[in-house]
């Protein structure tokens, strides 16, 4: 039996999956917000109560995404580029990391969060309660090879204190541990 990826784990401890994620979705910019969602559902897997708000500024691209995690080191990893089909995508990321490994991974169009769970995939989006934990589909998408997506993984990165900020529009922001396995308080001084 193969285990539950981290992400579904996260969505099902929320009491409305994505929408709790994701509260503002229907509101102006709370369905253009998917790299805050993206950083959001992350941080869910990491046991932190989060929620990310609606897209105000232009700032919802890869650059911003990236800049708000470093690697042990202290440095930003950039987002890398991915084969151009499903299958050497998945094939790829297989090859490269370990059971366990999170990732964002961002199209032409989107960004979402996956997993490698026992040699698959797992594909989830937190933007809207529609998609919810599990949305394999999304690699099927004709739209997600009009260039290949990029990834970044993420399970190895530490959030940087300006996440908090980016991810809820204020430092005072609406998130914080929920578990004494990660100590993040730093995040919201």
């Amino acid at each position: 039996m193969v285990r539950p990826s981290l992400i579904e784990q996260a969505f099902a401890i929320l009491p409305d999956g994505a929408t709790t994620i994701n509260p503002r979705f229907r509101q102006d910019g709370g369905n253009r917000n998917c790299t805050r969602v993206t950083a959001a559902l992350e941080l869910a897997t990491r046991g932190y109560s989060v929620a990310a708000t609606p897209r105000l500024a232009p700032d919802n691209n890869t650059r911003w995404f990236a800049r708000h995690w470093i690697q042990e080191d202290g440095a930003v990893r950039a987002f890398e580029p991915g084969p151009s089909t499903k299958s050497t995508f998945v094939a790829h990321l297989l090859d490269l990391f370990p059971d366990g490994a999170r990732f964002a991974v961002a199209t032409p169009e989107h960004m979402f969060n996956a997993e490698l769970v026992a040699g698959h995939l797992v594909v989830a989006d937190g933007q809207s309660a529609r998609y919810a934990a599990n949305a394999p589909h999304y690699l099927d998408y004709p739209a997600v090879w009009v260039r290949p997506p990029i990834y970044l993984r993420l399970d190895d990165l530490t959030p940087l204190p300006s996440l908090a900020g980016w991810l809820t529009g204020d430092v005072g922001g609406i998130w914080g541990p929920v578990s004494q396995t990660d100590d993040m308080t730093d995040l919201t001084d």
